[in-house]
């Protein structure tokens, strides 16, 4: 991000999403398309990825790094976006992301794409998606009920009950669009 943000990069992606051209990523290219992005910038260059348990031990460690507004693209306003989602275990990291979008006042109710291997979330400009590919799909998660929120830097206080969470199967359609995306999408 410490490259990219404020720079011709950011500014050219951002002029392509306007003019209505589409965009899309793979894994790191994926992961910063949301509004909300897990930066990485508390790591150091041979650091493998933040785990689950690691985020769930403790919320406020200094590799728990979400950013905003690198990209403009509308359809993903207040959305967090991810990658190699089953494959890596990122539900648990997932949890407090959300959590401390909620808890730095950033939204009151964020929501997640989260897109394992060999998966894609196509989502067309009014908003319907559809997933595809030989993986395991999608799940799209959202923050329903703030009040169960617990965060605090001490981890038994940390509640990752306020989440509604849905998995879509690859070849699936739904609206993204949706206020409450979870429940918009069918379980299969």
């Amino acid at each position: 991000m410490n490259w990219w943000q404020h720079s011709p990069v950011q500014d050219a992606l951002n002029a392509h999403i306007a003019a209505g051209k589409p965009i899309g990523g793979t894994s790191a290219g994926l992961a910063v398309l949301g509004e909300f992005v897990y930066s990485a910038q508390g790591d150091a260059p041979d650091d493998d990825g933040l785990t689950s348990s690691q985020a769930l031990a403790n919320p406020y460690f200094s590799r728990v790094t979400v950013r905003r507004d690198f990209l403009q693209i509308p359809l993903l306003r207040n959305t967090l976006t991810d990658s190699h989602f089953a494959k890596r275990d990122r539900m648990g990291r997932t949890l407090v992301f959300l959590a401390r979008i909620v808890q730095d006042g950033w939204s009151a109710s964020p929501r997640e794409i989260a897109i394992d291997e060999k998966s894609a979330v196509l989502i067309a400009a009014e908003g319907r998606s559809r997933v595809i590919g030989s993986g395991s799909g999608a799940y799209f998660l959202s923050v329903r009920n703030r009040r169960t929120l617990a965060l605090k830097a001490d981890p038994s206080r940390f509640a990752t009950s306020p989440c509604t969470t849905a998995a879509q199967d690859r070849n699936s359609t739904s609206r993204t669009g949706n206020r409450n995306l979870a429940l918009a999408i069918p379980f299969q």
